[in-house]
């Protein structure tokens, strides 16, 4: 039961890729991840974050200058990831190595409600095995002697 109720998890977190964008700028409301050439720094409430190389988060704007982009998550160059909540980072165009963008992935997708079938499958013959189902069309119970 607990694997049914843990599948639309599945199905939400493991479907995903990261498709590269070349000379593409991302349509608004995407998901995307942006690698820095240089490092920038964020001022937050209460502390400020510097050194920071990629965000992950929702692509909200660009400029002939600059990307906008409500970050969710930032990566220092030490490698620690900070949860921002969606803080705007204005982005210089010239600045940003490598931008991919969040896409549904068809395979993995697939594979997953493959598994999601053959797991229920299982389950249902399983069921049907403990309750003492037989195949002699009598309905279930065992065979009388």
């Amino acid at each position: 039961m607990r694997a049914i109720q843990c599948l639309p998890l599945a199905l939400v977190c493991a479907c995903y890729n990261l498709v590269p964008l070349q000379d593409v700028t991302p349509t608004p409301g995407t998901t995307v991840v942006i690698e820095l050439e240089e490092p920038v720094a964020l001022q937050m409430p209460g502390v400020m974050l510097q050194n920071l190389v990629r965000t992950e988060g929702t692509f909200l704007a660009n400029s002939a200058d600059s990307l906008i982009v409500s970050a969710d998550y930032l990566w220092s160059a030490a490698g620690v990831k900070h949860r921002t909540l969606g803080a705007r980072l204005p982005i210089a165009r010239h600045n940003a190595v490598r931008i991919q963008e969040r896409r549904v992935s068809t395979w993995k997708s697939l594979a997953l409600v493959g598994a999601g079938a053959a797991a229920l499958g299982v389950a249902l013959f399983s069921v049907d095995q403990i309750v003492g189902g037989t195949s002699n069309g009598r309905g279930g119970g065992t065979d009388p002697k």
